[in-house]
């Protein structure tokens, strides 16, 4: 439950809440190489990517590397820090990596968003057309959520521009 509860705070720009929780933890599990390694780097990077500082995140998440080729999550975040870094390639690849991912096994939200991030990508690279089929695509994905979900929202005005 404590490990959800640090991601949720991580999420919602929660910094100091995060942090300390995932500090109380870390102190507690000093064994435990999944959180060491992949899910404590991924809350820090988290936070670090809602600032805007996708070099520091992408610092932070190469201790995950050795552990992350399964972990949607971790390559949807790297992914994130690639595109804030500029560099569209690596993202792109990061999120094509997760998205591979959304069938297997638990169902990791981050599967299903990467869609998003990929759209977003190739509007960065300046490719329309891949850009457009991506945001039909993440649409279709989500065409039963709630209407009024701010992220399907900001995925429909990003896509009325490429019109």
């Amino acid at each position: 439950m404590a490990l959800c509860v640090v991601n949720v705070y991580a999420i919602t720009g929660n910094d100091s809440a995060a942090l300390r929780m995932a500090d109380d933890l870390s102190h507690k599990r000093p064994q435990d190489t999944w959180f060491q390694a992949l899910y404590l780097p991924a809350v820090r990077a988290r936070i670090e990517i809602n600032h805007g500082h996708g070099a520091k995140a992408l610092d932070i998440l190469k201790s995950a590397s050795s552990y992350d080729k399964g972990d949607a999550e971790v390559l949807a975040l790297r992914g994130r820090a690639f595109l804030q870094n500029h560099q569209p390639q690596d993202a792109e690849r990061e999120f094509q990596s997760a998205m591979k991912l959304k069938n297997q096994g638990w169902q990791n939200p981050s599967c299903w968003l990467s869609q998003l991030y990929l759209a977003r990508t190739y509007v960065t690279e300046g490719d329309a057309i891949k850009a457009r089929v991506a945001y039909q695509d993440f649409r279709a994905t989500w065409k039963d959520a709630e209407a009024d979900l701010a992220l399907l929202a900001a995925a429909k005005a990003e896509y009325a521009k490429l019109q």
